[in-house]
């Protein structure tokens, strides 16, 4: 058995993240685990059911030691026994005992260990799952369905076959649902590639081919919000083609359900949801409906416009699988801090386009009662991101260099500064202290390191640090990065202080690029 390595829940947004992403390697690496503070950020705490139904999963196939899995626990060790290559059985059904639990999120943390469990027949494992399908703070199946699994597909040779038997909702009277998977794992031997798309770069508002839209929506309100989607896309996207994939009754007015998804001429998808009720003193169905339409219409356009080849919402499910992956694999994305600094152009523009396309319309200008599936599940995806790497290299012993990395970042984000600031420093900075001791604490010794998230992957470096600190900070790089990897040591002034240093180091990253 490894060493027990201990994770804090509390790290970073300190939601359930930290829970399967931990866990999940755990059960794929045979890494004993334990975590405290459980959720330790979210109202309540603890495990869900969902977690635990999950847990239970990985420890019954791997025969792990468990302690403390049970909902509301706030610690957890998971000691996992036997690999993913040990499975024999290929038959599963996993069943949450709440319906509100999302089957979605079950599967988000059981996928890893069933992608690496091939045998030597190359069979494929079937796997039931029962709970919720169109759940709060998770993915839906249609997104699971038409983004997530056709990105793994594509972008990662991952081939999922799914089937949704029955829905579930976390709004409105209580159900169950079921869907069915068939799992083709990596045969014996066989490493996980990413295979590079052709367009690495993503295009812009003009060259979205198609957009599919799903609805699952009171019937009688079908035609209505068909035709204001329509209109919003179009106003929008006037050469794109609207597709309707889904178009459900939902069952009770307290359900409603959009999925839009872009698509781009090289096959780069985005997507854009909404999971809310109509409020039940609504004097007008018409109005309420316009809202909501332009509002997800606005989303998706907002999303397509910051560019690259994820949106938000994918960029989160895909840390693990990048992770595991035989060397290097990138989704490019803007998140806005591009245009740092540019308020007076590329972003007024935007904004002009936004309002004159959807009529300046905002969230606040109605009732709209609105679930936030965007959160944890969208908004504040970088740190979310930089959370998953940082759980990903505690299981995986070649990534240390990214838990140095991006631990020190996700303390920086707890500090009191600007988004943008925040965001910028997501994107290219990073802080590691070096061994040392001062008074004030704005003269400790640190270095400010620049290079993709993937530092041990990385061929150069470059490196910000203060005068007199050369020499140990060329140390510590030394420590942390293969011999390969070249660095670049630039100095600053011993009086300017690591927030202060930004500036500085984005002009090192141009030259040093």
């Amino acid at each position: 058995m490894k060493g027990l390595i201990e994770i804090d829940g509390r790290t970073g947004e300190g939601g359930g993240q930290v829970v399967r992403v931990a866990v999940a390697l755990s059960a794929l690496t045979g890494q004993a685990l334990k975590i405290t503070n459980v959720r330790g950020n979210r109202k309540g705490g603890g495990l869900k059911f969902q977690h635990v139904t999950a847990i239970q999963f990985l420890a019954d196939v791997t025969e792990a030691e468990v302690e403390g899995l049970r909902v509301g626990s706030s610690t957890l060790t998971f000691i996992p026994k036997r690999l993913p290559t040990a499975l024999v059985s290929r038959n599963f059904k996993i069943t949450a005992p709440s319906g509100a639990a999302s089957a979605l999120l079950i599967l988000q943390a059981v996928l890893p260990f069933l992608v690496f469990a091939g045998n030597s027949s190359d069979e494929p494992i079937w796997l039931e799952i029962s709970g919720g399908t169109n759940v709060s703070f998770s993915l839906s199946y249609e997104y699971l369905d038409q983004v997530l699994l056709p990105t793994l597909e594509e972008r990662f040779g991952i081939r999922v076959d799914r089937k949704l038997e029955m829905r579930a909702w976390s709004l409105g009277p209580q159900s169950r649902g079921k869907l069915s998977l068939k799992i083709y794992p990596l045969p014996l031997g066989q490493k996980l590639r990413f295979l590079q798309p052709e367009n690495s770069a993503g295009p812009g508002p003009d060259a979205i081919k198609s957009v599919d839209i799903s609805i699952i929506v009171p019937e009688k309100f079908h035609t209505t919000l068909q035709n204001e989607l329509v209109r919003g896309i179009g106003d929008l996207y006037p050469d794109a083609e609207c597709k309707f994939k889904v178009a459900e009754e939902s069952g009770s007015d307290t359900r409603w359900y959009i999925l839009l998804v872009a698509k781009s001429a090289s096959g780069v998808r985005w997507g854009r949801d909404s999971l809310c009720s109509m409020p039940k003193k609504t004097k007008s169905p018409e109005l309420f409906i316009r809202k909501l339409a332009n509002s997800v219409c606005k989303e998706l356009y907002k999303e397509v416009s910051v560019g690259g080849q994820v949106d938000e919402h994918l960029q989160d499910q895909l840390i693990c699988f990048q992770a595991l992956t035989d060397g290097y694999s990138s989704f490019s994305r803007d998140d806005g801090a591009a245009n740092e600094g540019r308020e007076g152009t590329g972003e007024v523009r935007q904004a002009e386009v936004l309002a004159d396309a959807m009529g300046n319309l905002t969230l606040s200008d109605g009732r709209l009662r609105r679930e936030r599936t965007h959160e944890p599940f969208g908004h504040g995806s970088f740190i979310r991101k930089l959370l998953g790497l940082w759980c990903v290299s505690f299981c995986l012993p070649w990534s240390s260099t990214t838990r140095e990395i991006s631990q020190r970042v996700l303390g920086y984000h707890s500090h009191k500064g600007s988004t943008k600031e925040t965001r910028n420093l997501y994107r290219r900075l990073y802080i590691i202290p070096v061994q040392g001791h001062a008074k004030n604490k704005y003269h400790r010794p640190h270095i400010i390191v620049c290079a993709n998230l993937s530092v041990a992957q990385a061929h150069s470096l470059a490196c910000v640090t203060r005068s007199g600190q050369k020499g140990r900070a060329r140390q510590t790089c030394a420590k942390l990065l293969t011999p390969a990897t070249h660095l670049q040591l630039t100095t600053l002034p011993s009086t300017q202080t690591p927030r202060k240093s930004i500036h500085t180091l984005n002009q090192v990253c141009i030259l040093h690029k």
